[in-house]
């Protein structure tokens, strides 16, 4: 049993709680000191601070996956569908593409190489097999870095999420012991939980390729969060799991368990985002 990567790992994940707890200041500090039944609109306006926080996360988990996975790591060679949004996103980008486009299509040969140089897969995105150093400086120069780098659209997706979930929250509240809601209450509760999984996706996506366009990253949330519906079950369940340990042992929920279960959280959403996860 090697001891010191089982402490390095244990380092890493109390150190990653400890920045989580603190880009999450204002909701972290509603959840310990109130009652969140009654603070909750306390707890929709902090919400949207999870966004960049949950994000770095994901980039510390992705830069340290080898000090947590029990073998050493094999690098993959299936490729990321992240890796198309970034591609549109930089076509979108470039005033030039139909330019460099027209060309690469009068040269087949060059263009296939080209392609075949540039175009990125999960190997390439991936944590390298020998990590940085687990110091306290290097986790959190990740950490603050990947949030930084992400606090705008991180931001942004935590909003529209929380506002949408709100919306429809007041809405299953209303239907609630109505005769309509037999019929409606199904379908808001599946609205919802796609709401859930397509956000957390777009969030591990952008960990990954901060460089895509979040509409970009929405959209391939969406579907292959529907595609790969076992693995999002998945990932919810780990969620939920969380949240009912956040209401009931708040400080074990943040300070021990956050990262072991985000961790589960990033791999499986990591997977889903991957061809190697195709049913077909």
């Amino acid at each position: 049993m090697n001891w010191g990567r089982i402490f390095e790992a244990v380092h890493v994940a109390l150190l990653t709680n400890l920045l989580l707890a603190v880009a999450c200041a204002p909701l972290v500090l509603v959840v310990l000191t109130t009652d969140p039944g009654r603070t909750w609109p306390l707890l929709v306006l902090f919400a949207p601070l999870g966004g960049p926080a949950l994000v770095a996360v994901f980039a510390v988990l992705r830069t340290y996956s080898s000090v947590f996975s029990l073998s050493a790591p094999v690098p993959s060679t299936s490729t990321s569908f992240i890796a198309s949004a970034a591609t549109a996103s930089a076509a979108a980008a470039t005033p030039t593409a139909a330019t460099a486009s027209a060309a690469a299509s009068a040269t087949p040969t060059a263009a296939s190489a080209s392609a075949a140089s540039a175009a990125p897969t999960v190997s390439s995105i991936s944590a390298s097999a020998s990590a940085p150093s687990a110091s306290s400086g290097e986790v959190f120069g990740v950490f603050w870095s990947a949030w930084r780098g992400s606090a705008r659209r991180a931001l942004a997706a935590g909003a529209l999420a929380t506002v949408a979930l709100l919306v429809l929250g007041v809405d299953a509240a209303w239907l609630a012991g109505r005769t309509a809601g037999a019929l409606l209450l199904p379908v808001v509760a599946v609205v919802m939980t796609l709401i859930v999984i397509t956000t957390v996706l777009t969030l591990v996506a952008l960990a990954e390729r901060p460089d895509a366009r979040l509409r970009d990253l929405a959209r391939i949330g969406a579907y292959l969060g529907l595609r790969r519906w076992y693995l999002s079950l998945f990932s919810l369940f780990v969620l939920l799991l969380f949240e009912v340990l956040l209401a009931e042992r708040p400080a074990i929920a943040i300070g021990v368990a956050a990262s072991p279960l985000l961790y589960i959280v990033w791999a499986n959403s990591r997977f889903t985002l991957t061809t190697i996860g195709r049913t077909t």
